[in-house]
């Protein structure tokens, strides 16, 4: 970091106090990473975020970069990834949260998923026409932490694509269930029903 640089973020801090935390900011659409400016937070916000997103639908696969401030209702959610998965659809997003100035600073790779059959199945279809509820005719084997069927019935839009009607069904974490559909930083969901249910 230049000097310069540093000597505005003291002065920023000295001026906003003790509680502010600085973060880089950005978000990207079809890069693996992102650069941006170093922000103030608000002063109720104690960590910063970065992470990728990877939204496949078919051989359509977007990538976004994020870094941010925390919003302290979303804090619960730093370090829940999000996996949901059928034969046409594989939305993934990792992230990671720290409590530093500066921090979020660097790139994110993520992980190897695991790829193990768990045991569990799902029901598997897609629709990019309409929202009303897909039909399945077949199932799908979960894999890794995959642990929990969801279904999504609404109105979405993918980063840098127009508004689409979706329904699909497939395998999911729990953990990416316990807060709706879905905590994402690029994928924009307007109406819509999600449910998730035990495999």
């Amino acid at each position: 970091m230049s000097l310069s640089l540093t000597m505005a973020a003291i002065f920023a801090t000295a001026i906003a106090g003790v509680g502010a935390l600085f973060c880089q900011k950005c978000y990207e659409v079809n890069q693996t990473s992102c650069t941006g400016p170093f922000m103030l937070c608000p002063e109720d916000v104690t960590h910063c975020i970065k992470g990728l997103e990877n939204n496949t639908v078919g051989d359509s696969v977007i990538m976004s970069a994020f870094k941010d401030c925390v919003d302290p209702s979303k804090q619960v959610d730093c370090e829940k990834g999000v996996n949901f998965r059928n034969s046409v659809v594989l939305v993934r997003i990792e992230r990671s949260c720290c409590d530093k100035d500066f921090c979020n600073a660097g790139d994110l790779q993520m992980s190897d998923v695991d790829q193990t059959p768990n045991g569990h199945k799902c029901d598997d279809c897609f629709s990019g026409e309409s929202s009303a509820p897909c039909t399945a005719g077949k199932q799908i084997l979960c894999i890794g932490k995959e642990d929990t069927c969801a279904s999504f019935n609404g109105t979405a839009v993918r980063p840098g694509e127009d508004e689409q009607q979706y329904s699909l069904r497939g395998c999911i974490t729990k953990e990416s269930c316990d807060r709706g559909a879905f905590n994402i930083a690029g994928i924009r969901v307007y109406t819509y029903d999600f449910e998730c249910t035990a495999p």
